[in-house]
């Protein structure tokens, strides 16, 4: 079994107005119209955000057939959708896993929960939504919400364009890949939409997944041209050995916890930076790489490894 990390941006609006992609009978462009008006209310989280979405959303969905679209409609659909011969979903029906990274933005949720619709099969049964935990808040049960079998769109707090930075919505996708990870089996992470701002982050910390297991753990590069969404290439990953991983979340855990300047300081201005008072914070790099590694590790007790 399989489970797919997808950063997903909102390019299935665009195809959803392109005729070429469009089934016969159906005019493009109405759905995208309509779903781009749509979000939930605020209070809404977890499930209940698909439910709000079929209740608004699912009449027009099934009018304009979204699951007959050419595949090509955006890269993210082109490479997750696979139909059985009684057009079911494939990967889902086989028990991979497939999570979709949505911006904390109205248009990002919409078109992720619009993404997960089609590679469903039109089956909201088939679709989960959460929200990662943000910032130090623990992980938990969020492992357990990323079940076998479904599409789950997982909403990352503060990544919007209004946000003063990156750094909770960096160490919630952290939490993501290593959850998915601690999870079992093979590892997909596509990189592909969403905010490009990201895209080197989440590369960077699907490295250090890779290194711990570089089997089961691959990275992939998914892109659009002017032909449509083109399959992906995979992605040649650096792979660190166990003791550069352990220093890594042991000089990271002192800045984290101490704020100071760890001895040695080997990842200086690549994960952790000194300040003018002559304390140390971590960067965004910094957040998502000790999320991935497990978290700050604390001194003299058995959680000491990555």
């Amino acid at each position: 079994m399989t489970t797919y990390v997808v950063p997903c941006g909102r390019s299935v609006h665009d195809g959803l107005r392109k005729k070429e992609y469009c089934p016969q009978g159906v005019t493009p462009g109405r759905f995208a119209d309509a779903e781009m008006a749509w979000w939930p209310e605020a209070s809404k989280d977890g499930d209940e955000v698909v439910a709000a979405w079929a209740r608004a959303l699912e009449q027009k969905a099934v009018a304009a057939r979204l699951p007959d679209w050419d595949t090509r409609v955006c890269a993210e659909v082109n490479t997750l959708t696979v139909r059985g011969p009684q057009r079911t979903p494939v990967l889902l029906s086989g028990g991979d896993r497939i999570v979709l990274l949505a911006s904390d933005t109205e248009e990002g949720m919409a078109a992720a929960l619009t993404s997960a619709y089609i590679i469903a099969g039109g089956d909201t049964g088939l679709i989960g939504c959460v929200t990662a935990p943000a910032g130090d808040e623990p992980a938990l049960d969020f492992p357990n919400r990323l079940p076998y079998g479904r599409v789950t769109v997982v909403r990352i707090p503060r990544l919007a364009p209004q946000s003063s930075g990156l750094r909770d919505a960096v160490a919630a996708i952290g939490q993501v890949l290593r959850a998915a990870f601690d999870l079992g089996g093979s590892l997909e992470v596509h990189l592909t939409g969403g905010f490009k701002i990201t895209l080197l982050h989440t590369l960077t910390m699907t490295e250090l997944i890779h290194s711990r297991a570089p089997i089961r753990t691959s990275a992939w590069y998914i892109f659009d041209d002017e032909r449509g969404a083109k399959g992906p290439d995979r992605i040649s990953l650096r792979c660190f050995p166990e003791e550069h991983l352990r220093a890594m979340r042991e000089e990271l855990s002192t800045v984290k916890l101490k704020g100071r300047v760890p001895v040695g300081g080997s990842y200086r201005g690549v994960a952790w930076k000194e300040t003018p008072d002559g304390s140390a914070v971590l960067t965004d790099f910094g957040h998502g790489h000790l999320a991935v590694l497990g978290g700050p590790a604390h001194p003299n007790t058995a959680d000491g490894g990555p």
